[in-house]
């Protein structure tokens, strides 16, 4: 089904793809919710903004699967269900995640923290967290020769 050996660029392009479908979604319904995109200026400032997260999430993927051949993969499945566990908590409560949430996440005990656990929660580790995950897996990345 899949083709096992997938050039680099190939590879960081369809991953910067499945982050732009999977875990952009907030961003793009905070840009539609504040601009016009039935104008000219709205629509090529929505064509504009997804064309620039693709290419940078692929830029910087590129970079970190090139410089970390060993480890790359395993840090892309950390990164990937960590944005499945904060789209859910940015789509079901409404939150900005930022340095300030990180340090109350860390100084929360479990019975506060075990109330916001959920089947939703559940099904969003599961569909876009672990799944993607998996599909990283699938291929065999050919790295480019330094010239």
């Amino acid at each position: 089904m899949f083709k096992k050996n997938i050039k680099l660029y190939y590879f960081t392009l369809i991953i910067s793809f499945i982050t732009l479908l999977f875990y952009h979604l907030p961003f793009y319904k905070f840009v539609c919710d504040n601009i016009n995109i039935k104008t000219l200026h709205g629509s090529i400032l929505l064509i504009s903004l997804s064309i620039l997260a693709l290419v940078l999430n692929a830029f910087v993927f590129y970079i970190g699967l090139y410089l970390l051949r060993s480890i790359g993969k395993w840090i892309l499945v950390l990164l990937f269900n960590i944005n499945a566990i904060v789209v859910y908590f940015v789509n079901t409560y409404g939150v900005i995640i930022d340095k300030s949430m990180i340090g109350n996440v860390l100084n929360t005990n479990f019975e506060e923290s075990s109330s916001f656990f959920s089947f939703t929660l559940v099904l969003y580790l599961l569909f876009i967290g672990i799944l993607p995950s998996i599909l990283l897996f699938r291929f065999t990345i050919v790295y480019p020769r330094v010239k």
